[in-house]
């Protein structure tokens, strides 16, 4: 009965994941600045650009992104704590058997932007278990440039992976923890990735706090 449920765990998630891939489918002269906190005068050529953010998103660079607004987020079972984009739905969704232990999605006011959250219980070594997603019967024939990429990010070594599927665009991030394999996906529904999406990603990436399970 465990394998049962087990295998059924493994295959509704990975359905989950392809009804979100269907489901996505745009000088010398001086003037003066006045605030509520502050006032100075500055060249006229000059513009400013006023950053109104709790979290701001930040680029791999470490660039700062105007006007991105985040907010903190805590699962119910406190396994995880991230940020993320304000004004985005969260959904959190269970499933039967042990292996998929937490699985949470955000998604964008206009829905081209997914990012799935996901925790896997998984003895096996993290470049199997990418091997198993990539060998997975998702309409492999319609999976593009897929890319594998060990990398570090935030002292987490991982991987990330980077494919196109259909029309969607997708970057993952993939890290152990204890016995549990942490997947961040970002799928964006476009023609071409943008500094939106990578600002996003990296964003949620990097503020992703990982609680002892």
């Amino acid at each position: 009965m465990r394998k049962l449920f087990i295998s059924l765990s493994w295959v509704t998630g990975l359905l989950i994941f392809l009804v979100i891939l269907s489901f996505l489918a745009t000088p010398g002269s001086l003037k003066k600045y006045e605030s509520t906190y502050l006032d100075f005068s500055y060249p006229l050529s000059w513009e400013i650009t006023e950053f109104k953010a709790k979290f701001p998103g930040v680029l791999a660079t470490g660039q700062i992104v105007s006007e991105k607004l985040f907010e903190p987020f805590i699962d119910n079972e406190n396994l995880i704590q991230f940020n993320f984009p304000v004004k985005w739905l969260i959904e959190q969704e269970s499933f039967p058997g042990n292996e998929i232990v937490k699985h949470i999605q955000l998604i964008s006011p206009d829905k081209k932007n997914v990012c799935l959250i996901q925790i896997w219980h998984y003895n096996k070594p993290l470049r199997q278990f990418i091997n198993d997603i990539k060998a997975a019967p998702i309409k492999g024939d319609q999976v593009q440039n897929f890319l594998v990429t060990e990398t570090n990010i935030k002292g987490r070594k991982g991987y990330l992976v980077e494919y196109k599927h259909g029309k969607v665009i997708c970057k993952e991030f993939y890290f152990l923890h204890q016995n549990y394999v942490y997947r961040i996906s970002y799928l964006y529904a476009g023609s071409k990735w943008t500094q939106e999406q990578e600002s996003n990603f990296h964003t949620i990436l990097q503020s992703i706090i990982v609680k002892n399970n």
